[in-house]
């Protein structure tokens, strides 16, 4: 799979999404799990109509993932808006509460599976 979802919307198709996510949900059965529901990770599902897929688990209806950038003063502010404005269905609301300090660091997976290969090759 690509790194980013403009990767994913340039270059992927619905089929190559399907079967990633039914070899994630297959091997989540394997080990005993049963899922309720799909993490979209950075709203890649849900960025373009064409990956749609349906296995009896939630389907979105709506998605927020619009808080980089905000000022901390007017995070609670618009946190609250964006709940007092939901649309009825089923909505997804990704919350980046912190900003990168000396104490947090921000990261994606590559770069935090990259460390962890550092820390114990």
């Amino acid at each position: 799979m690509w790194a980013t979802v403009e990767d994913v919307v340039q270059h992927g198709s619905a089929e190559h999404v399907a079967a990633e996510i039914n070899a994630q949900l297959t091997r989540a059965r394997q080990m005993g799990f049963e899922p309720t529901h799909f993490d979209s990770h950075m709203g890649t599902l849900f960025a373009t109509g064409r990956y749609i897929w349906d296995q009896g688990l939630p389907v979105l209806d709506d998605l927020h993932n619009s808080s980089y950038g905000w000022a901390r003063a007017e995070i609670v502010e618009r946190y609250v808006d964006a709940i007092v404005n939901l649309k009825p269905g089923v909505t997804m609301m990704i919350m980046h509460c912190s900003t990168e300090s000396e104490n947090i660091v921000l990261t994606t997976w590559r770069e935090l599976m990259l460390r962890r290969q550092a820390v114990n090759p």
